[in-house]
């Protein structure tokens, strides 16, 4: 049975969760170097956890901390990281 709230989901994920974030998306691989793009998929799961404890209250760990920070300080080293000359 379809319910208010599973047609309200499925609504929002198809508006926000794939037209929006795909044309973002590609507005910047026209924008930015595609290897500076790719680090956003290394984000998704810190901004996953972050929104499930403020929006669902859950439980958050040291762990969590200590991963989150870990994978920004990853992200932001391979952002500034100069890029290297290709070699044909």
């Amino acid at each position: 049975m379809w319910s208010a709230a599973t047609i309200g989901s499925l609504v929002y994920l198809s508006v926000f969760g794939s037209a929006v974030t795909f044309t973002l998306y590609y507005w910047l691989l026209r924008h930015v170097r595609a290897g500076r793009v790719a680090l956003i998929a290394y984000l998704t799961p810190v901004i996953a956890v972050v929104t499930g404890v403020v929006a669902l209250h859950e439980h958050f760990t040291v762990r969590f901390l200590v991963g989150g920070v870990l994978v920004i300080a990853g992200v932001a080293v391979a952002a500034k990281s100069p890029p290297k000359p290709v070699v044909a």
